[in-house]
């Protein structure tokens, strides 16, 4: 696949997005987000405001914290979560989070928001 942005992506204001980077179909990218150096986003992707995303990956489903650092070469899997202020250093498997202390946790399928499941309160 060819750099480009995919029209129906939503890049805010104040947003960088190099010129040969990937941006998937319905990915939204807010202000001050910058996606650099090759990076590539899938489909549905979330980029909350000041992350970096610099030479790396991103599967379909991902969402990312504000603040959050993507390190070079890093590929996230699908439906991974960085939380705020995280640095991204290491691959992250599909279905995990990232911590901002590096700790990783797997989603079960029932804490999913589109698991069709309701969580009560313990």
């Amino acid at each position: 696949m060819r750099a480009g942005v995919d029209p129906s992506a939503r890049i805010h204001h104040f947003a960088v997005v190099d010129g040969d980077c990937r941006i998937g179909p319905r990915t939204v990218i807010y202000q001050f987000v910058s996606v650099i150096r090759g990076s590539v986003l899938g489909a549905d992707c979330v980029i909350a405001p000041g992350a970096t995303i610099d030479g790396a990956e991103a599967w379909d489903g991902v969402s990312i914290g504000a603040n959050a650092v993507i390190m070079p070469g890093v590929i996230l899997g699908a439906r991974s979560i960085v939380a705020a202020g995280a640095v991204v250093t290491k691959h992250l498997p599909p279905d995990y989070i990232w911590h901002r202390g590096g700790e990783l946790e797997w989603i079960h399928p029932d804490r999913r928001p589109d698991s069709g499941t309701e969580r009560t309160a313990s």
